[in-house]
């Protein structure tokens, strides 16, 4: 999947900014993931929670709005936005609405 510079590459989980190698956690690259599996829809908050730390994993909340701050930090681009009250989602450029 690409978002202009950004590369990310489901299967070998890798990703590149502007031809460079951006090194991320396990969970990094799992939230990174959910969000491209929905294509530029709304990923819910609690659909994060669920999937990269599991049911029974208690967590404090805030530890999800660090990983997405440590992500947003280390892709340099802005390509994550936050829906208010509901998720996160991946911004594309405006002549497309789905990945490349």
């Amino acid at each position: 999947m690409r978002i202009d510079d950004v590369v990310v590459n489901l299967h070998n989980r890798s990703v590149t900014v502007a031809g460079n190698a951006i090194k991320l956690s396990r969970k990094e690259f799992q939230i990174l993931e959910l969000l491209a599996t929905e294509c530029g829809g709304v990923c819910a908050k609690e659909t994060l929670y669920t999937q990269v730390w599991g049911n029974s994993s208690p967590i404090n909340r805030d530890t999800l709005y660090v990983h997405i701050a440590t992500l947003r930090s280390k892709l340099g681009r802005p390509v994550i936005e936050t829906v208010r009250g509901e998720g996160y989602r991946l911004i594309f450029p405006a002549d497309t609405t789905s990945p490349r």
